[in-house]
């Protein structure tokens, strides 16, 4: 099976970053998903499957986080901000991976179902354009006299990971309308490890 879906969204989120109401900002998204999934019967009671996936997402957001007019404290005295505090991001992330499955039925009411997973996550082209530079440590803002690209070491960056993960589960059917479903599951995290 071939399935995929591409999702083009503009949106005006009627709340803004500072958690105020607004109705001046914009966040597109792009999201593309591919997946290509096999599946057959080993024999009549052992079923296997096996897919791998592919995942893009692309935002691009502008957010006025204080309306023009907002004043506040600066490391030099008080600010007016005359177009407000104004944010852009872009931010573009993906995931790639091969999932494989395998369910044996025990009886007509008890099913095991184990798989793995391996992923390839990666966060990239991120981008903080503003009005204003945070002073680290403070709540304190730096006026900057038009909405300027931040510092690398103030943006998010390019991060990558990989995950690995194995999960057993059993599922019992008790009755009809119960259905008693126990499982473990571990990933493994290339950049903070694992998690059972």
């Amino acid at each position: 099976t071939l399935d995929g879906r591409y999702v083009d969204r503009d949106r005006e989120p009627p709340v803004g970053w500072a958690a105020a109401l607004t109705d001046n900002g914009t966040s597109s998204d792009k999201d593309y998903y591919m997946a290509l999934t096999y599946e057959t019967s080993m024999w009549e009671k052992l079923d296997l499957s096996g897919k791998i996936y592919r995942n893009v997402w692309e935002n691009s957001s502008f957010g006025q986080l204080f309306p023009p007019g907002f004043t506040s404290r600066t490391p030099i005295g008080i600010a007016t901000w005359a177009e407000g505090l104004i944010a852009r991001t872009t931010l573009n992330a993906r995931r790639t991976g091969v999932e494989v499955q395998a369910k044996y039925k025990i009886s007509d009411s008890n099913t095991i179902v184990a798989g793995a997973t391996y992923e390839e996550q990666k966060q990239y082209d991120v981008t903080e354009r503003r009005n204003y530079l945070p002073v680290p440590g403070t709540n304190l803002l730096i006026f900057l006299p038009s909405v300027q690209k931040w510092p690398d070491d103030l943006t998010a960056g390019t991060e990558k990971r990989n995950l690995k993960a194995i999960f057993l589960e059993d599922i019992w059917d008790i009755t009809d309308d119960i259905r008693l479903t126990t499982g473990v599951r571990y990933d493994d995290y290339s950049d903070f490890g694992g998690e059972l």
